[in-house]
């Protein structure tokens, strides 16, 4: 009798899932602007997905979104003077095995606005004997105006409503 003695080897295939999300760091040249501005973004992975609506932006807005892979690029325009912020949520872009993308950390520059803002006055009136209205429109947000900001001849405001950039005064 003959004895024999017979392995079987079977390969294994190993998978593997990645479950890793993407990490993402927010950076720029200087945290002190006059104006727009350039935020770069670098991604642990390759990811995709990324838009311009993706970001939460306080006090800026973003005119310009470029890049692929790795690496994006945002312009981003402050509104007013101050803190301008910005910062990319989670799971808003997904890398190659759909992980979604953890939180960036906050990004904030101090912007200082330099242009002094314009302002128009209007009214629809020609002629007036009585209370009037006057609007008042600013080219950017103003803060902290008053009714005792505006110089009147031969009346008096009476009253200021309004916020941001659009005001309407009474006039007596």
């Amino acid at each position: 009798m003959v004895l024999l003695n017979v392995q079987l080897l079977f390969a294994e295939e190993l998978i593997v899932a990645d479950t890793i999300p993407p990490q993402v760091n927010l950076s720029t040249s200087s945290l002190d602007v006059s104006g727009p501005f350039d935020v770069m973004l670098q991604f642990s992975e390759p990811v995709t997905g990324l838009s311009e609506d993706d970001f939460v932006l306080d006090n800026a807005t973003i005119d310009e979104l470029s890049g692929d892979g790795q690496l994006f690029e945002v312009k981003v325009v402050p509104i007013t003077g101050g803190a301008a912020t910005i910062k990319l949520p989670a799971n808003t872009v997904q890398d190659v095995d759909g992980n979604g993308n953890q939180a960036s950390g906050l990004l904030t520059v101090q912007y200082a606005d330099s242009d002094p803002p314009s302002v128009e006055l209007s009214t629809d009136e020609e002629w007036v004997d009585s209370i009037f209205e006057v609007k008042v429109q600013f080219s950017e947000s103003v803060f902290g105006l008053m009714a005792s900001d505006f110089n009147v001849s031969n009346g008096a405001v009476t009253e200021l409503l309004g916020s941001c950039d659009t005001y309407t005064i009474l006039i007596n």
